[in-house]
């Protein structure tokens, strides 16, 4: 891993999170990692983790778990990017070509190593023409240049999804509009400021890519001991339809803004009643 790489991802790794890490990136792939250009592309390998995280949330229904698959894909991708632009004025370019990922045992996360991604820079870094870089003008740039690698990971990756789970290609491509999103977001509460985060992501959105443009915003939502800071998403994660779960998250579209605080007060209850 070369130097300004990095320095762009030291800052996100330091980074703690309701307990944790907000996302996992490894210097180098070790056991279990497969490169990303195959996990994307391999049809089977695609329908096994979409039937196991299925199975994880109780359900038999497939095009749950590749909805899952997808969004913690975008997720794995997204958050290592958005927390090195936030942290470090920096965009390492995790193309599928240069990473490969695995599944974070006992977790439906997933973990990335990117020992060889070049990064993106503004032309005024001092590190711009380095050995590892790409110059890509100012901030704009540097969104543009994210949204393109999130892009070229869905472009592979939701037709075979969609292929062998049912699931219309466009609910996948949403849910990565509302990962990269939940990026900006938790990494901005994680880290601060937030307003920084929520402005960063709001000129993000006005410059997704067609297949990847959404509505996904920040909002505050009254919680029991203070606001809670969560994304209204662009898509239905599904999870709703699972066994024992007849409630959408509070982020879903199909919560109306005005119940959003009593269903999050509900939720927060129910370790409590546990």
């Amino acid at each position: 891993m070369n130097a300004v790489l990095e320095a762009a991802l030291a800052p996100g790794r330091g980074v703690q999170a309701r307990g944790g890490h907000p996302f996992e990136v490894a210097r180098e792939a070790g056991p279990g990692f497969v490169a990303g250009t195959a996990l994307l592309t391999g049809a089977d390998g695609l329908a096994d983790r979409a039937d196991a995280l299925s199975r994880a949330l109780g359900t038999e229904r497939r095009d749950i778990g590749a909805t899952f698959f997808a969004q913690h894909h975008a997720w794995a991708i997204a958050a290592p990017m958005a927390g090195a632009l936030l942290l470090a004025g920096r965009v390492p370019l995790l193309v599928p070509e240069a990473v490969a990922l695995r599944a974070i045992p006992g977790s439906a996360s997933m973990e990335v190593a990117c020992a060889d991604a070049q990064v993106a820079v503004a032309d005024a870094d001092p590190a711009a023409g380095a050995p590892g870089t790409v110059a890509v003008g100012g901030e704009d740039g540097l969104l543009r240049a994210l949204w393109g690698v999130v892009e070229a990971h869905m472009a592979l990756l939701a037709p075979p999804l969609s292929a062998v789970s049912g699931r219309p290609q466009s609910g996948l491509w949403r849910v990565a509009h509302d990962a990269t999103a939940n990026g900006f977001v938790a990494l901005g509460e994680a880290c601060g400021p937030r307003e920084r985060a929520w402005a960063a992501w709001g000129r993000a959105r006005a410059l997704a890519p067609r297949r990847l443009r959404g509505r996904a915003e920040p909002v505050l939502v009254a919680a029991p001991g203070g606001e809670r800071a969560l994304v209204a998403r662009a898509g239905c994660c599904l999870v709703w339809r699972c066994p024992g779960r007849a409630q959408p998250c509070v982020g879903c579209p199909l919560v109306p803004a005005a119940e959003r605080a009593g269903l999050l007060a509900r939720l927060s209850a129910r370790p409590a009643a546990a």
